[in-house]
């Protein structure tokens, strides 16, 4: 009993370090202003979900960033952001010479439009493509539900946000 008593400060103070060490926060730099986005998703395509998997994976990507701050009412906002899902395609990539109903694999891409605008006044507007492709494991094997989607509403996300950073960021030099 007294071993164990004896060996607890020392198990104590290498569980805070990995702990403490295995924490992703980082310092602010607070000399810098932080942007402050609003944030609207409109989704023009025949996938009713695709919407609010893309407004939550901008979301995500951008408060990542420590230089914005997202906020729900336009009127606050320095930056306003307004991406349009315009098309989703879903298209067969391999078929089964046997079978041309079978898809072994198939490839989806997405169209975004993103308009940027500060205080009311239009200041950029992009279209973004972003495709992702999906192979089956096996003739039998059903893809995974969403994974598709959501490995194309994350490229989709990643660039938007590149996008917004690089106009906070000449927004501020300004």
């Amino acid at each position: 009993m007294s071993k164990w008593i004896a060996s607890l400060p020392l198990s104590i103070a290498i569980f805070g370090f990995f702990f403490l060490s295995s924490c992703r926060y980082r310092t602010i730099d607070s000399t810098t202003e932080d942007r402050i986005v609003y944030l609207q998703v409109r989704n023009d395509s025949y996938s009713p979900q695709t919407g609010g998997l893309l407004n939550r994976a901008i979301r995500e990507e951008l408060l990542t960033v420590h230089s914005v701050r997202m906020t729900s009412d336009p009127a606050n906002a320095d930056l306003s952001v307004e991406v349009t899902i315009l098309n989703e395609k879903v298209s067969p990539e391999i078929f089964s010479a046997e079978d041309t109903l079978r898809a072994t694999g198939f490839g989806m891409n997405l169209v975004a439009r993103v308009e940027l605008s500060e205080k009311g006044r239009h200041i950029y507007t992009q279209e973004i493509d972003y495709s992702a492709s999906t192979l089956r494991r096996g003739d039998l094997a059903q893809p995974h539900s969403r994974q598709p989607r959501m490995a194309l509403v994350q490229g989709i996300a990643r660039k938007v946000a590149l996008v917004v950073i690089n106009e906070s960021i000449s927004f501020s030099k300004k």
